[in-house]
């Protein structure tokens, strides 16, 4: 589980995306002002920095409670994996919120394009939440809420996209 939950090992999954941005959506044609892949990636690249950076401040104001893997009531009951703790108190688990977030992105944006990808991106997004409760870091309560946040945020970032691809001369 902690092979899942680690940020290096979906690599190989974000090489897969970009192999597909660089193929299905024709990426690095200079007689297009904006190429829909570019719009893709600063979409996708603006949605990572909100989960990542303002989503757990703006939770963290309405909510902080102590992790599982700091609870003494619980320790004897979970088994930590490493050193998942990190911070004492927290609520929004942004690993989860992140990759349901592109996860939802993705799923939208590719609409009909190869079905085996939104598998894969569900299968993702499932076993690092997973993950997540399992290693001690979250409750399940917070890795549930996280999820919906992402995927809100995915769809919000989806909407604005394909408002910006509409609104001006992408291709």
């Amino acid at each position: 589980m902690s092979v899942a939950s680690n940020t290096y090992t979906w690599i190989p999954i974000y090489l897969i995306v970009v192999f597909m941005l660089v193929r299905v959506l024709k990426f690095l044609n200079p007689s297009y002002i904006i190429t829909n892949t570019s719009l893709l990636v600063i979409s996708m690249g603006l949605l990572i920095l909100v989960c990542v950076k303002a989503l757990p401040p703006f939770f963290e104001l309405f909510i902080s409670r102590l992790k599982p893997c700091y609870d003494t009531g619980l320790s004897g009951s979970i088994h930590t994996v490493g050193d998942v703790c990190g911070h004492k108190y927290g609520f929004y688990t942004f690993k989860t919120g992140t990759v349901f977030a592109i996860s939802t992105f993705l799923w939208m944006a590719f609409e009909d394009r190869p079905k085996w990808l939104r598998f894969v991106l569900i299968f993702w997004a499932l076993l690092v939440s997973y993950s997540r409760v399992y290693m001690g870091a979250h409750y399940p309560v917070n890795v549930l809420v996280s999820a919906l946040a992402g995927i809100f945020m995915g769809y919000l970032a989806y909407r604005i996209y394909y408002y910006i691809k509409d609104s001006v001369f992408v291709v």
